[in-house]
């Protein structure tokens, strides 16, 4: 990638007082040594725009909080809970009773998502690291504050 162009080589004086150091000396301080291609600057920042405008999660986040639901299905989490009602795992309002007294309940919810569960019957719940840390304490919160 050559986003970085050199200006041309000045045999007058050198920036860096190294002895071993040439007139092409990449701690050079002059401003004009290196110039920066707008061309590919501006592709840049296009390019950075459109990922930011493709996750709608990511954009929602900075203007407004995410509604967890839309969290729990975009990680598709629905496929093996429900808030009600037991499916391949436990209903999450089933997950609110238990941890009802853990003074750290969010906490513990959101690691367990990220990390995954081994144990609490035949099936086990994979590892989700894509779920951010505030994503998932946003969806622990939402877990916790369902009623039985």
């Amino acid at each position: 990638m050559r986003s970085i162009k050199r200006a041309p080589k000045r045999s007058t004086s050198m920036a860096c007082s190294s002895p071993h150091c040439q007139e092409d000396c990449l701690f050079n301080t002059q401003a004009d040594r290196f110039l920066i291609d707008p061309v590919r600057l501006r592709k840049t920042c296009a390019f950075i725009a459109f990922i930011a405008a493709a996750n709608p999660l990511a954009t929602a986040a900075a203007k407004e909080p995410v509604d967890p639901q839309a969290l729990l299905t975009h990680y598709k989490c629905y496929i093996c809970h429900a808030d009600r009602e037991t499916k391949a795992g436990p209903a999450y309002a089933d997950v609110a009773t238990h941890y009802r007294r853990t003074p750290d309940a969010v906490s513990v919810i959101a690691l367990e998502i990220r990390r995954g569960l081994r144990h609490g019957g035949p099936w086990h719940m994979p590892p989700h690291p894509q779920v951010s840390v505030a994503e998932a304490r946003v969806m622990a919160r939402y877990i916790m504050s369902l009623r039985p």
